[in-house]
């Protein structure tokens, strides 16, 4: 059994972090480390507007330093919107960290972007397995078992909205969302040819065609 990084106790329970990683610590110590990191940025963005006359607040090294020394952060629109149209770093922190992330760019040769790709293709096609194995691995509606061929669907058609409330819009964050709340029975399994229907027609012609025939038989 994995042990956490944080309480050093055994546990079952490791979410899924951003990166598409298993978190080093448990579902617990997860939650609790990204609610103090959540209350410590809403400290700092209280420091983003002006010290004082002609002087701001560097949220990274904490120094108070001259108006002057803070850039003008031209790509952010919604900061221009809220009148934050000044970086939150100073220049002396803006050019450390860009030296920083030019050394990091530098490991990345050929050979390790290609591994690292590969880690990810494997761990999706891990999770998409599991997936699969827990909502069956054939289309509810036509029967349809080829795995290239096989999504997943949201049974009453409210994907699009729960997708703005999940963190990403691929697939694996569908799956985060899906063991977090133990793959609930809101999801299941289509072919794509049966989901692109589902979503254009609002109902799969072949449920159309089996209706009828149940009718036929009836009758």
């Amino acid at each position: 059994m994995k042990v956490c990084k944080r309480c050093k106790k055994p546990s079952d329970d490791f979410p899924i972090t951003r990166r598409n990683k298993p978190s080093t610590m448990c579902q617990r110590c997860y939650d609790d480390t990204s609610t103090r990191n959540a209350k410590k940025y809403d400290r700092m963005k209280r420091h983003e507007t002006d010290v004082s006359d002609g002087k701001r607040l560097c949220l990274r090294c904490r120094k108070v330093r001259p108006i002057e020394e803070f850039q003008t952060n031209g790509r952010n629109f919604r900061r221009i919107a809220q009148g934050l149209v000044l970086s939150n770093k100073c220049q002396t922190c803006r050019k450390y960290a860009a030296r920083k992330a030019e050394g990091y760019r530098s490991q990345w040769t050929p050979e390790k972007k290609e591994q690292e790709r590969q880690k990810q293709k494997e761990f999706y096609q891990k999770c998409r397995t599991e997936m699969l194995g827990i909502y069956g691995h054939q289309c509810t509606c036509c029967g349809e078992t080829t795995p290239e061929f096989l999504a997943f669907d949201h049974v009453n058609n409210d994907g699009a909205h729960h997708r703005k409330k999940m963190v990403g819009w691929d697939f694996l964050a569908l799956y985060r969302w899906a063991k977090r709340h133990g793959f609930p029975d809101s999801l299941q399994v289509l072919c794509h040819n049966c989901n692109v229907a589902k979503e254009t027609c609002g109902v799969c012609p072949h449920q159309v065609a089996k209706e009828a025939n149940v009718t036929l038989v009836v009758q």
